[in-house]
């Protein structure tokens, strides 16, 4: 065990989750028996360590190959999904999907009897890093020196790959794993060796747009009354000034910051109750933990991923071919959702629904995750030999 660290991480990520997952217990309204979310959360962590361990038999090489096929799965159920989705929103009562579930308003989720939820697109966000990664790769196989005519080939190919990957996403109206996915991408087109003028160019769209947004998207919103908006938009505005929003859309982050910045270094105490707020095992499982252990248990949460992250760069740095920039695009989604779920609940930036990795309850998402760790700890066995 000494000698796999990712292991050892792993398992502390796991300790974590089923405490805060039980602590978020008594805020949760709909449940069928007591610590519900801890158990089935336990139960995933096991199938997940499993992933991992079936994953470890197989070479990495060999799921590449197979990249195209496990990408056209997971697609064909999100845009099924999408579908579903679309007709739910135009006011029809038709079920064409079966087993399709919409849960806060996103059709994302296949509920099977027996089985539970599952969310296709958490896997798609996955496989579509490994054909990203092998997009990338054969494009350098080819272009072994960075042209314009070559960056645009493969900037290309990348949007070939992303458009339809983040559109049926978005017709799911799952914003959050649509911003992960872009996450991802970014990280790969930065090392993906495009020449540098091609960032200096997207560094000044991204400028202009956000010039845009805070003179001119960001007023308007501030002076229409939050009723005639819709959800996206509220959950903005929610953001911007939770107080005055508390009875519609601010309630939520009011409520978590209120908990938190009471809870002292210690906390208020296992599965104690200050103020109440939806999602507490999911989005907001954060807020539990601190609210629950105190501002040093969100401290030391906050060290160990970032020594997680650390690690997995580490790896980065002695990764090649297909690998290096898989390795990279799950650094990158897995940075982002870290970042983004912690700052949402600092009240630091909007609340999208992006759940914390590894912490946060959720089957897909942790499997998802823990498979593509299989691929990481393939690495790691190999540097250790080496």
């Amino acid at each position: 065990m000494k000698k796999h660290p990712l292991i050892i991480f792993l398992l502390l990520f796991a300790s974590i989750s089923i405490y805060a997952t039980a602590a978020s217990d008594p805020l949760i309204n709909v449940r069928n028996y007591p610590l519900e979310y801890c158990f089935k959360q336990i139960q995933w962590y096991i199938l997940a360590f499993l992933a991992i361990y079936c994953i470890a038999k197989i070479n990495n090489q060999d799921i590449f190959k197979y990249a195209k096929w496990l990408f056209g799965i997971c697609i064909i159920a999100v845009y099924l999904l999408a579908l579903q989705h679309q007709i739910t929103q135009s006011g029809s009562d038709l079920k064409l999907i079966p087993f399709s579930h919409n849960v806060n308003g996103a059709t994302a989720w296949f509920e099977f009897p027996g089985i539970g939820a599952i969310q296709p697109s958490e896997f798609l966000k996955m496989t579509y890093l490994l054909m990203l990664a092998n997009i990338v790769y054969r494009h350098h196989q080819k272009y072994p020196h960075a042209q314009l005519k070559s960056d645009m080939k493969l900037i290309g190919s990348i949007l070939l790959l992303t458009i339809p990957t983040c559109l049926g996403i978005l017709l799911q109206n799952d914003t959050g794993v649509m911003l992960i996915v872009l996450a991802g991408t970014i990280a790969v087109i930065c090392v993906s060796g495009i020449q540098k003028y091609w960032f200096i160019f997207a560094l000044i769209i991204l400028g202009i747009s956000g010039y845009f947004a805070y003179q001119y998207i960001l007023p308007y919103l501030q002076n229409v009354d939050s009723t005639a908006l819709s959800y996206r938009f509220g959950r903005i505005l929610g953001w911007l000034d939770p107080e005055t929003y508390y009875e519609s859309y601010g309630y939520q982050l009011y409520n978590a910051s209120l908990s938190m910045a009471t809870a002292g270094l210690f906390g208020h105490g296992f599965q104690s109750i200050v103020m109440a707020f939806p999602e507490p095992q999911t989005d907001f499982i954060f807020a539990v933990l601190v609210s629950n252990a105190g501002l040093i248990a969100g401290a030391m949460l906050i060290l160990l991923i970032i020594a997680f992250d650390l690690y997995l760069l580490k790896l980065v740095s002695q990764t090649k071919d297909q690998e290096h920039y898989l390795v990279v695009g799950l650094v990158g989604i897995l940075f982002f959702q870290q970042f983004w779920n912690i700052a949402m609940i600092l009240g630091l930036v909007p609340i999208t629904g992006i759940t914390l990795p590894l912490i946060s309850y959720g089957g897909s998402s942790l499997m998802s995750y823990m498979m593509m760790f299989g691929l990481v700890y393939n690495l790691e066995k190999r540097f250790i030999k080496a």
